[in-house]
């Protein structure tokens, strides 16, 4: 006879950074980095019903992990007896498809629970800002002027600029065809992540302009942004929209409505 071992459940990574938080675990990813967590139990006997994943939403929907519903998620477990078991994925998603409260159970025969444990799975934030915005959240200036666009990448939690963040920009119509950046201006020079304009146009003021911050893994973009060019008959800017997705706003005379 084997004197059992009180069970315990944990779950790990050695792949990604766990934090602790007055008590509250949690992971932060970077989208199209690996992303992995590993669930192991400790103690004597083994449970028999084995270890099992659940995924509460941020939403607050739980998702079982059947094997159909890990293949749209592009979530993969492996699993090894009854002492461990791992979920992951090679590029964590940047939908939000890969995150939530992630639960590790361990189960007796009948399906009661033994032991659990969970951690909090977030995606890394980024946000790319146009450092050049006027409170109306547009590029103002007189038509035939000349002027600069900074666009950089910032961390969402500690606000430095990403050092290895690429710049690339793109310009498109109201009708979303994309045109060529020297519709801006007379004259335009891109240099990764600043424009330089000289001569703008009243042609601008029907344009929306993103800036793309890229590196090795993943690709955040700006809310897209337009022009008010002074000086011209063609005063009134596209839409451009909220910083936060999920919404657009008019922006007319210097007011949100």
């Amino acid at each position: 006879y084997e004197t059992p071992i009180t069970p315990e459940v944990r779950i790990l990574s050695n792949v990604n950074e766990i934090f602790q938080d007055s008590g509250d675990r949690y992971v932060r990813v970077i989208q199209g980095q690996p992303f992995e967590l590993i669930c192991t139990f400790y103690g004597h006997p083994p449970p028999e019903g084995g270890l099992q994943w659940s995924i509460d939403r941020f939403n607050g929907t739980r998702n079982s992990l059947s094997s159909h519903w890990l293949s749209m998620q592009g979530l993969i477990i492996h699993s090894g007896r009854h002492y461990w078991t791992t979920i992951g994925s090679p590029q964590f998603d940047a939908l939000g498809r890969h995150t939530g409260v992630f639960q590790c159970t361990a189960l007796n025969s009948i399906g009661q629970i033994i032991e659990r444990d969970q951690v909090r799975v977030e995606l890394h934030k980024v946000y790319v800002r146009i450092n050049e915005l006027s409170e109306s959240g547009l590029i103002e200036n007189q038509k035939g002027s000349n002027g600069t666009i900074t666009c950089n990448a910032y961390d969402g939690y500690l606000q430095f600029i990403l050092p290895d963040a690429t710049y690339t920009w793109e310009v498109e119509r109201i009708n979303g065809e994309r045109v060529h950046p020297n519709l801006i201006a007379d004259q335009i020079e891109l240099n990764n992540n600043q424009l330089y304009y000289h001569g703008l146009s009243p042609t601008a003021n029907k344009l929306r302009i993103r800036c793309i911050a890229s590196n090795d893994t993943a690709r955040y973009i700006s809310p897209d942004f337009s022009f008010r060019v002074f000086g011209s008959d063609k005063a009134e800017p596209m839409k451009t929209s909220d910083i936060e997705p999920g919404g657009t706003r008019w922006i007319s005379g210097g007011e949100i409505k």
